[in-house]
């Protein structure tokens, strides 16, 4: 554990308030990944007729030429091979370079068996993530097409009781780039938003007449009954607190008669509630049983939170405290698969943004994600949500989602200065004050949020805090040190930072930044101190100006800040100038969650010195490689951007089963899970 605290110093601190925080987000996140897929999910304690199962792995893919567009597809509905197709998994990106600027068509083609027990159900084809129109065919016959980009989409299908088959072709080379599943329902069960529906399906849940003490939460679930005679329907519902503590029971009944949809609502008085906020996510859960004739036929639940938002000049007022919020934009896209990641990715990418120091992510060309949004709920990190579609008013279920006609009020800032990972120290050094300065002046009282243009890089644009592999800049860490400090147990994010914003290289390291939330800095260069400074916030908008010291590297050193406030040391950072590559240390970068299986996860491999500090002049090829079950995504050899190669893979149906090794000269290094 201790080469991983020291590699990783001065971004992401170990402290007791972290490990708290890791404890109590681990123990959730089980269960929100277990209900993002498509909110109907089989509880472990409750006997319900929903059943699903993953068609992931094993597609074939093919992208044919215009000439032979019609052959391929008639081969592909005929059950027939086809020259060149490919196998793939799902999630999977259809452009080889992820620039989506390929035109024509793509076509997915696999076999599967609908399992044991869901004779008699609903049988539904679910795709969790469609970037492109789509038609779909089962056993040879249309079955639907899905008009809207970058959503799920769901249809009902009549299955052969042996083998079947699915074609799906979309326009623009799209991509299946999200899990896909077959799934049995019985004929009496709630509706799903990626269903094309004429009027809102799901389930919606809204809270109301909030205030420090209690609040109401208002419900409508849709609920189809597809069976020939009409049904006597009964909704059970209990409402739980963060720990999971009883909160609240009722259920409401109707009758539903055959082939029809209904709606069941509700709304019920909660008291001593706690609210959630970008400081304190709490969230509440209420699961829902939906029954007839004596028998639980469907069964979910939803996370929510207590909250209120007020967009008022200057800023935003969250439960009658105003804010600033400073924010990102957010393209959800990797590195070699574009936005084909899973659902562990996406929250770690929310834990890299609320760990940057962000509390605000701005509305983007692509939707967000229903994982990232879970994320978000449980990090606490507002959303801007401008869309008004049929998925709306299941993406405000999410406590983080702040709904407007349209994004004015937010600044966006950052398209310039770009820098890539392996710039020069003061090309490195002027996005930050770029960076620093725009957030300076956005905070003039006129706006209620800014944000960066892009969080991370993408595609030849260097002009995110961190890069396309996840890896951060110096500006990063001058924007983590905006957050004031609280050491609450469950504001894990806002400990004291210092961050020394110099890679302290001879003759290129002229003047020392450093970034901090405390009130004082203290600068020791090769064991002699500078003195200490007070921060100065005279002038400046900023919540944490940083502090610079007139000290310049003229030979191989280093350098130590220590922060403080008052007379108390809270925080500190070293950088040591590098000497010669002697070895390398792989790590996979788990940062948000755990890894599971089909997961796509980054892998930084560090060419270190004989004192562990990264080589950020060494710029060599890493040969990495792979074994057992996971898959290597990225190219076998990776040129290391200052002093790290990153590589992609994708783990199988084991999240453990893999090796993983690199090679750079004669340095050679192994982990495995």
């Amino acid at each position: 554990m201790f080469p991983f605290i020291c590699i990783f110093e001065r971004y992401f601190n170990y402290s007791s308030i972290m490990k708290r925080f890791f404890a109590f987000a681990f123990s959730s996140l089980a269960l929100l990944m277990s209900v993002s897929m498509m909110q109907s999910c089989t509880d472990s304690d409750v006997d319900t007729n929903v059943m699903s199962q993953s068609i992931d792995y094993s597609w074939l893919y093919i992208q044919p030429s215009s000439s032979n567009l019609h052959d391929v597809e008639s081969a592909l509905l005929a059950g027939e091979s086809v020259a060149g197709s490919q196998r793939v998994n799902l999630p999977h990106c259809a452009v080889s370079d992820t620039s989506g600027s390929s035109s024509g068509k793509s076509f997915y083609y696999r076999k599967f068996f609908v399992p044991a027990g869901m004779e008699g159900k609903r049988i539904s084809l679910y795709l969790g993530g469609v970037s492109e129109n789509a038609s779909i065919w089962i056993n040879g016959d249309s079955v639907g097409c899905s008009t809207a980009t970058y959503r799920p989409f769901i249809l009902d299908f009549a299955p052969n009781a042996g083998e079947n088959s699915v074609v799906v072709r979309l326009d623009n080379c799209g991509s299946l780039y999200s899990s896909a599943y077959i799934c049995g329902q019985d004929s009496l069960s709630f509706t799903n938003e990626g269903e094309n529906l004429d009027f809102d399906a799901g389930i919606s849940v809204s809270t109301l007449d909030i205030n420090q003490n209690s609040g109401k939460i208002a419900f409508c679930a849709n609920i189809r009954n597809s069976y020939q005679q009409g049904k006597k329907v009964r909704l059970d519902y209990r409402i739980l607190d963060h720990n999971r503590r009883e909160l609240a029971t009722g259920h409401t009944r109707t009758m539903a008669a055959a082939g029809s949809f209904v709606d069941m609502a509700d709304t019920v008085l909660i008291n001593d509630i706690t609210l959630w906020d970008i400081d304190n996510p709490w969230l509440y859960t209420i699961e829902f049983k939906l029954s007839s004739d004596g028998a639980i036929v469907d069964f979910q639940k939803v996370d929510f939170g207590f909250r209120t938002f007020e967009v008022v000049p200057g800023g935003i007022v969250i439960n009658g405290h105003k804010r600033y919020l400073m924010g990102v934009n957010v393209k959800h896209q990797y590195p070699y698969v574009g936005p084909a990641i899973s659902p562990e990715a996406h929250w770690r990418d929310a834990y890299r943004i609320k760990r940057g120091g962000f509390d605000f992510v701005n509305v983007s060309s692509v939707d967000h994600p229903n994982q990232f949004l879970s994320a978000c709920d449980r990090y606490g990190i507002i959303v801007l949500d401008t869309c008004a579609d049929a998925q709306s008013r299941i993406r405000r279920n999410h406590p983080c989602v702040l709904h407007l006609p349209d994004s004015r009020g937010v600044r966006i800032y950052g398209k310039s200065p770009e820098a890539d990972l392996d710039s020069p120290e003061p090309v490195l050094l002027e996005q930050t004050n770029v960076f620093a300065s725009c957030h300076n002046n956005n905070c003039n009282g006129k706006t209620f949020a800014d944000a960066l243009l892009s969080v991370f890089d993408c595609g030849a644009s260097a002009n995110g805090v961190m890069s396309q592999e996840r890896r951060p800049k110096l500006s990063y860490f001058f924007f983590q040190t905006q957050r004031d400090i609280d050491e609450s147990d469950l504001q894990a994010f806002a400990e004291p930072f210092c961050n020394i914003l110099s890679r302290w290289i001879p003759g290129e390291s002229n003047g020392v930044q450093v970034a901090t939330n405390c009130s004082a800095v203290e600068l020791v260069v090769d064991g002699v101190s500078l003195g200490k400074k007070t921060v100065d916030r005279s002038g400046s908008f900023l919540s944490h100006p940083s502090v610079y010291f007139d000290a310049k590297c003229m030979k191989p050193g280093s350098i130590k800040a220590i922060a403080y406030i008052g007379d108390i040391p809270k925080a500190e950072s070293v950088v040591s100038t590098p000497g010669n590559p002697v070895r390398i240390k792989l790590i996979i970068d788990e940062r948000g969650t755990l890894i599971s299986h089909n997961d796509v996860v980054l892998v930084n491999c560090y060419i270190l010195d004989n004192a562990g500090n990264p080589v950020v002049n060494c710029n060599d090829g890493v040969e990495f490689a792979v074994t057992g079950t996971a898959q290597l995504l990225s190219p076998a050899k990776v040129d290391a951007k200052a002093g790290v190669a990153t590589c992609l893979i994708r783990t199988g149906k084991s999240a453990n089963d893999f090796t993983i090794s690199a090679k750079c000269g004669q340095m050679y290094t192994v982990a495995d899970k």
